[in-house]
């Protein structure tokens, strides 16, 4: 997965662990989102099972999550993944405990199907590799080493402490491989070979992605604004997992049968033969990139082709509203009302986007089922002072009722510190306390 940064494992929205018939992880606990570039707020990763007013708006706390991937390892799991490194995945289950023998099998292996990944993902992609990347299968110490061994910046939480998230996240140990765009190399777990090779395609495009298009750190789109750089992880992720699943899909019916079989085991459900929405434990804030980005890939492939897909990196999407709308890809980004002011220090300020108010009244924005946010615009101010840390955010929406129900929705939520106020024909402001 690919922070707006340059590094960082991704988190594969489709490996998230064993979940029950009623969709939730067994015991269904918490589990709390670091964010690195942009606000994100505690949230249950299971299902809504209830639903409130038009918007079902019932995660025990919901998450104003415009987590930009900035962190990879921050953001999409808790590690370091936003010095460089795009391309990565989360299991909660998998090879435990690979030692340095079942690693060196793996490596011989793989070296001798390397040309055979390598040829697929070109052909699939439309584009030709540049150079060779060094791929290194590692047991599970020298993986976790080779993510420490990053240059991962440090994460600002304030404006995570004003929406009450406690930075928790997700570990290291969930990653199974991440292409390192500064070492320019992959390195990935060992695992059971036909997973294996899913995952080297997945960050062999990302490592394609590179070459052709290259990841910086300078690009206005990838620097500072979370609502911009998550669409830009979408985009980067979309793109790669359209290539993993087309890599599936050509696989002799033995080797998907095997697939099946090890993500029933491990996910509860055999993702790789699915729609792609992983329906059964869909967190949004971190599976958007994901989901979302591919079903956005592959509208803009229906639409223009190759040529279009690459002029899309070229000029990528500006906000998550244009991810979850392919047909706004290219129009700019909607004028962002002033934020409120607030005492204290201004530590932070950025936009929260369609995805974050999404997520703030409780819908999947994936689902095509969905009612319309109706978000026209937003930014937000973080303020800190000696006794706690608030966001003020003034948000425009489509209309009056769009209003008034992110109103209701965040009134029904009573949390501490977090309050929203009607103004103007179809605005609002939002404030959010912690400490």
């Amino acid at each position: 997965m690919r922070l707006p940064v340059v590094m960082r494992p991704v988190w594969r929205p489709d490996q998230r662990g064993p979940v029950t018939a009623g969709g939730c992880p067994p015991g269904g606990s918490p589990v709390g989102v670091r964010l690195v570039e942009g606000p994100a707020r505690r949230r249950r990763t299971c299902h809504r099972d209830a639903v409130h007013s038009r918007w079902s708006a019932p995660w025990s706390v919901t998450a104003l999550a415009v987590v930009s991937v900035l962190a990879l390892f921050g953001v999409l799991a808790t590690v370091p993944a936003v010095g460089s490194a795009a391309g990565g995945r989360l299991v909660a289950t998998g090879l435990q405990g690979a030692d340095a023998q079942q690693a060196a099998r793996d490596q011989q292996a793989l070296d001798r199907r390397l040309p055979a990944l390598w040829a697929f993902v070109q052909e699939e992609r439309g584009l030709t590799k540049r150079r060779d990347v060094p791929v290194e299968v590692l047991d599970d110490d020298a993986y976790t080493a080779a993510l420490e061994d990053g240059d991962w910046p440090e994460a600002d939480d304030s404006t995570a402490t004003a929406l009450g998230q406690d930075g928790a996240g997700r570990a290291a140990d969930d990653s199974v491989g991440f292409y390192d765009d500064v070492r320019k190399r992959v390195f990935v777990r060992a695992d059971e070979a036909d997973l294996l090779e899913q995952t080297v395609v997945h960050e062999l495009t990302h490592a394609l992605q590179d070459q052709w298009f290259g990841f910086s750190l300078s690009r206005p789109w990838a620097d500072g604004e979370g609502d911009r750089a998550l669409a830009y992880d979408a985009l980067v992720e979309g793109d790669a997992m359209r290539v993993e699943r087309a890599w599936y899909a050509s696989r002799p019916a033995g080797a998907r049968a095997h697939v099946d079989a090890l993500e029933l085991e491990r996910y509860g459900a055999p993702v790789s033969r699915g729609s792609g929405r992983y329906e059964q434990d869909f967190d949004a804030d971190i599976d958007f990139p994901y989901v979302a980005g591919r079903l956005m890939v592959e509208a803009v492939l229906a639409k223009g082709g190759q040529p279009l897909l690459d002029a899309t990196f070229v000029t990528p999407p500006l906000s998550t509203a244009q991810v979850l709308h392919p047909a706004l890809v290219g129009s700019g980004y909607p004028p962002s009302p002033p934020p409120p002011s607030g005492p204290g220090e201004l530590v932070d300020s950025g936009t929260l986007g369609e995805l974050g108010l999404a997520l703030l009244l409780g819908e999947d924005p994936t689902d095509p089922d969905a009612p319309e946010v109706g978000w026209q615009g937003d930014s937000y101010r973080t303020y800190e002072t000696a006794d706690e840390t608030c966001l003020y955010a003034r948000i425009e929406m489509a209309d009056a009722d769009s209003r008034d129900e992110v109103v209701d929705v965040v009134r029904d939520l009573d949390e501490d510190g977090l309050r929203a106020r009607a103004e103007g024909p179809a605005s609002l402001t939002l404030t959010s306390c912690g400490s």
